[in-house]
């Protein structure tokens, strides 16, 4: 397996990074236009590998529709290819074959999909037979506490159903955000959705035709602000970022700055900057609106020994790996120990501060296949050299990471 090793040679970090576009945005619209029929466009979408494979098997005539690793592409494609009926079969990587598929294929099929689990009752892969539209408005009771995934696909094909579709949702909402996303999304092209409490509601009707830009992806961005939150002195420039977002990740921002990276917004993107800056005495923080920017902070707070107190991290262990467990392991090889607690089904993360993080013997930090385990620990080697295991795997959601870096002077040893 490759291997990178990373090392900065100075700590001081200047110039102008661009990230992905949004993933999580690109693969609504994807959606939404495939529904539309191409009446709606789509400009600057994200070059993420789970958007490019999303808009590949949306049009594609292949009998198996393999999403690798991606939960967000298979979960959606499911959804949209069980109303269109078609015959094919829907698979994935181990780990996403691995991942529960139930309540959506379940409420698929409610809604009229003929679904067949080729292999174990749950999960993928699933065979789609056909389709036959229910009478009336359809209303379904879903549960809400797994991934809002499953809630954003149902309302996205609910504007494809004749009658529309009213989803009730049971157990406590998880990522909410990402529900009011798509709402939001649904509202910018004219659908009159709404969400009242645990009840959703999608009219029937299709896109107005528009054109919508796809805003930078505030995920990605966390780890530029980690990198600068780790630095001397930073002064870097984000193209494309809104901090008035339809994402939950923008809350990164402010996060950061209790860690002295000031935010100052542009026309155009925005400009962060590393101040000096007294560190707060402890951190307290609830990740369920933004999961996705948890591993992010627990490694830059472990690194500036800060005391930090996590919740809101249940979604965490169904991800592309483990990642409550895969943090702590990870981390420990730095000399830091993590405490994971659990809480009538949330997640807590803690550290108590007392360890100072030790990279004296360069670390080697395994990835689990999950791209945000090595954005996240890459982030590590302004402090000093660490290896980083099959470091491609951010092309998951940000193929030009490595390169992104080099620009601001990381330096890159291929280990083979």
């Amino acid at each position: 397996m490759v291997k990178y090793q990373l090392s900065w040679p100075h700590k001081e970090l200047n110039g102008v990074i661009e990230v992905s576009r949004s993933k999580s945005i690109s693969n609504r619209l994807l959606i939404l236009s495939a529904l539309s029929g191409g009446a709606l466009k789509i400009k600057s979408l994200s070059n993420a590998e789970d958007t490019v494979r999303l808009k590949k098997l949306l049009t594609s005539d292949e009998e198996v529709l393999d999403a690798g690793h991606g939960g967000t592409t298979i979960r959606f494609l499911m959804a949209y290819k069980a109303i269109k009926g078609k015959p094919c079969i829907l698979t994935g990587s181990e780990r996403l074959r691995q991942r529960p598929v139930a309540p959506l294929a379940e409420a698929l099929r409610q809604l009229g999909a003929d679904l067949e689990y080729l292999e174990k009752e749950g999960f993928l892969p699933i065979a789609v037979k056909g389709f036959t539209p229910p009478p009336g408005h359809p209303e379904l009771n879903i549960s809400a506490d797994i991934s809002s995934q499953f809630i954003s696909a149902l309302m996205m094909i609910g504007t494809a159903l004749p009658e529309g579709l009213t989803l009730h949702l049971k157990e406590k909402v998880v990522s909410a955000s990402y529900i009011e996303m798509t709402m939001k999304l649904l509202h910018q092209i004219g659908i009159e959705a709404f969400w009242k409490d645990k009840m959703i509601y999608i009219p029937p009707g299709q896109a107005f035709e528009m054109e919508i830009e796809v805003e930078a992806d505030w995920s990605s961005a966390s780890y530029i602000y980690g990198l600068a939150a780790l630095a001397d002195k930073a002064s870097i420039k984000i193209p494309g970022l809104r901090l008035q977002s339809l994402q939950g990740d923008a809350v990164v921002a402010s996060f950061m700055k209790d860690l002295g990276v000031q935010t100052e917004e542009w026309s155009d993107g925005v400009q962060i900057s590393k101040l000096q800056h007294a560190l707060p005495d402890s951190f307290e923080a609830d990740f369920e609106l933004c999961p996705d920017i948890a591993q992010t902070l627990a490694v830059v707070m472990s690194a500036l020994k800060i005391p930090f107190s996590f919740n809101g991290l249940s979604t965490l262990k169904v991800k592309e790996t483990d990642r409550v467990q895969a943090l702590i392991s990870e981390l420990a090889k730095a000399g830091i120990h993590l405490r994971a607690e659990y809480d009538e089904g949330d997640i807590l993360l803690k550290y108590d501060g007392e360890e100072k993080i030790n990279l004296s013997v360069t670390p080697v930090f395994s990835t689990y296949h999950d791209h945000r385990m090595a954005l996240a620990f890459s982030l590590l080697s302004i402090i000093a050299p660490v290896i980083i295991e099959d470091p491609m795997v951010v092309e998951k959601s940000f193929p030009r990471f490595w390169d992104e870096m080099m620009s601001l002077g990381l330096e890159i040893k291929v280990i083979d």
